[in-house]
């Protein structure tokens, strides 16, 4: 199918494994959609493209399709374009990446036998490659003056933009490369001659390897722990003219070594190169939004908002609303509900007590904390002994071991361990305090969607907690001094305070509650000052090491 359909001219190019309204796992796909979104109302030429999951249930029309030379065959894609509330999205269909025997966005390779990022390494590899074939051979895609990347899915495309002759007539095509999570970086080997032929760089690029393989290449593709390993997120950072991250506290944290001893979440093995980059201006940190229609407490039933004068009785309703679906018979009986909460047949009694809340990703990153030990057993034990309740809402790694911890428990922390955006809702509204003990966190927005419906958050001044909650104004900072147990200790300490305040400091307590509603972080912000990188990078000229002769390697 040729493409000779009339489309709206685009000067940014935005790529990414995720959107939310599409395919979405975590906030890199809120990025995605929100950024998006208010860049085209500000204005801006803006196209966006994707993977054509399987899982996505969207329909478009069908724009080109072409063929892409990969691994040593040839694929078929088909370009998708679908309608997403305002824009549209462009998705590069290809059953044998993208559907067929993967059914979700990313894939565990270690529950089908591979190694670490083995299926989802090649399939954004496959991705970068068909997005550099349409950039150079398809007429929707010319005219584009910045390449905007997303996350360590993205590297290999500005491997292929920046060093393969293939796509030579890349290479001076200024790139934006944004670091949303520096703890996955999608490693794998440069050869694996005994592997299929999908499990390396090599099988990725039989006929390009010898070039890209070149001693001066490999400075900068190298894994910095795993020498005969490519690093994806290396790469881009590398080769990339601007990098940001998603707030500026992490992009100063990530110019740091890791510190165990003192739990200190820095560099992960990256710290050198990004320092340089820090040094010499091109590492940004702009910090993410969320979208404050989307997140209202005005469209709640009962509303409310810190205009209204009984807004603390109608956000007390919805606690209400979540005791009485909690108390339920069916959700009493649902298998994925671990733990107990105190008062919970008593309307007036439980809303006397606190409601911690927590609507997380389980993974060990967010929630490991609350099993450190402590002089209680580990933090959880230790939070079960105060005077308030916990509703912690997400799956993930930690999952089943929490289900466990709280199996036959009729204390005071009860377990959802699924994902309803209802609910979810809910138990914003609902909460009195947010709960988010992470290791550390790049943006997160969870915070900020609980300071819109008045639920102060407690937390590890980490990222971009630090940078969005002010200890004692709007919510309440984790002192995270010393080694990692001690940290757990003050975890619990800073909740104990938080939860006397509750009944103790009232009009403190309302007064942080109107503070945190009234915060904003917002994407006009966030989207300007994009801009203004994007902006820079068209004056060019490129900028990346390898067009200015900078040397960043860190071996």
């Amino acid at each position: 199918m040729a493409d000779h359909l009339p489309v709206p001219p685009a000067s940014i190019l935005i790529v990414a494994a995720e959107c939310k309204g599409l395919a979405k796992v975590g906030g890199l796909a809120d990025v995605v959609h929100d950024l998006t979104a208010e860049l085209r109302r500000q204005g801006q030429k803006v196209r966006l493209l994707l993977p054509g999951y399987e899982l996505i249930s969207a329909s478009g029309e069908d724009v080109l399709s072409t063929n892409i030379a990969f691994a040593g065959e040839t694929y078929s894609v088909v370009v998708e374009t679908v309608s997403l509330g305002g824009f549209e999205a462009d998705l590069i269909r290809c059953p044998e990446f993208f559907g067929r025997h993967y059914e979700s966005v990313y894939v565990d390779s270690a529950a089908r036998g591979g190694g670490p990022f083995e299926d989802d390494a090649a399939r954004f590899a496959f991705f970068s490659t068909a997005v550099a074939h349409l950039l150079i051979a398809e007429n929707r895609y010319q005219g584009i003056e910045v390449l905007h990347c997303h996350d360590w899915h993205m590297g290999t495309l500005l491997l292929l933009a920046r060093l393969s002759q293939r796509f030579e007539a890349l290479r001076q095509l200024p790139i934006l490369f944004t670091i949303h999570n520096l703890d996955y970086q999608g490693q794998r080997p440069f050869c694996a001659p005994t592997a299929p032929r999908t499990s390396s760089l090599e099988g990725w690029f039989p006929q390009e390897f010898g070039e890209l393989s070149q001693p001066h290449n490999l400075s900068m593709l190298r894994d910095p722990v795993a020498e005969g390993c490519y690093n994806p997120m290396r790469t881009a950072i590398e080769l990339a003219d601007y990098v940001n991250t998603v707030s500026p506290n992490y992009a100063r944290e990530i110019t740091l070594r890791d510190d165990a001893d003192r739990s200190f979440v820095g560099g992960r093995g990256l710290e050198g190169l990004l320092s340089n980059r820090d040094r010499d201006g091109t590492l940004v940190g702009l910090l993410n939004g969320i979208d404050y229609e989307e997140f209202d407490p005005r469209r709640l039933t009962p509303p409310f908002s810190p205009a209204s004068p009984d807004w603390q009785d109608s956000k007390g309703m919805h606690k209400e609303k979540l005791r009485r679906l909690l108390a339920s018979p069916p959700m009493a009986a649902a298998p994925d509900i671990s733990g107990g909460l105190l008062e919970l047949r008593s309307g007036k009694q439980f809303a006397k007590l606190p409601l911690v809340v927590a609507v997380t990703r389980l993974a060990g990153q967010k929630v490991s904390l609350l099993f450190e030990k402590t002089d209680r057993g580990c933090a959880l034990d230790s939070l079960a002994a105060l005077s308030a309740n916990f509703v912690i809402l997400g799956t993930g790694e930690y999952g089943s071991r929490l289900h466990d911890a709280l199996e036959g428990r009729s204390g005071n922390i009860l377990h959802i361990g699924r994902f309803d955006q209802g609910l979810a809702d809910l138990v914003y509204a609902a909460g009195d305090y947010f709960l988010m003990p992470s290791d550390f966190e790049p943006c997160g927005i969870s915070q900020m969607i609980a300071m819109r419906y008045g639920t102060l958050p407690i937390v590890t001044p980490v990222g971009g907690l630090a940078d969005t909650v002010e200890d004692g104004i709007n919510g309440y900072h984790v002192s995270i001094r010393g080694g990692r147990r001690e940290v757990a200790r003050t975890l619990v300490e800073t909740v104990a305070t938080a939860v006397a305040n509750y009944g103790e400091q009232a009009a403190r307590y309302k007064a942080m509650q109107l503070a945190a509603m009234n915060a904003r972080f917002t994407w006009d912000d966030s989207a300007a000052e994009y801009t203004k990188l994007y902006e820079k990078l068209k004056r060019g000229p490129c900028t990346s090491p390898r067009q200015s002769g900078m040397k960043t390697s860190q071996d």
